[in-house]
């Protein structure tokens, strides 16, 4: 299980991040990982993300 952290955005998108591979996809040459997503942190952050900020696909609530 490879880690990651995810970060949520005030514009509704979530970005994940990796931490570290685990231990078969360090021995990969293409460091591709067939486990699950190990989730260590969540960041709520307090902005857009940065597709929203330069205009990208900004997600209309109603």
């Amino acid at each position: 299980m490879c880690d990651y952290e995810l970060f949520h955005y005030t514009c509704g998108h979530v970005v994940d991040q990796l931490l570290s591979y685990c231990h078969f996809a360090r021995s990969d040459p293409f460091h591709q990982c067939y486990g699950v997503k190990a989730i260590k942190q969540r960041w709520s952050q307090q902005f857009d993300c940065q597709d929203c900020q330069c205009g990208g696909g900004r997600i209309h609530r109603r």
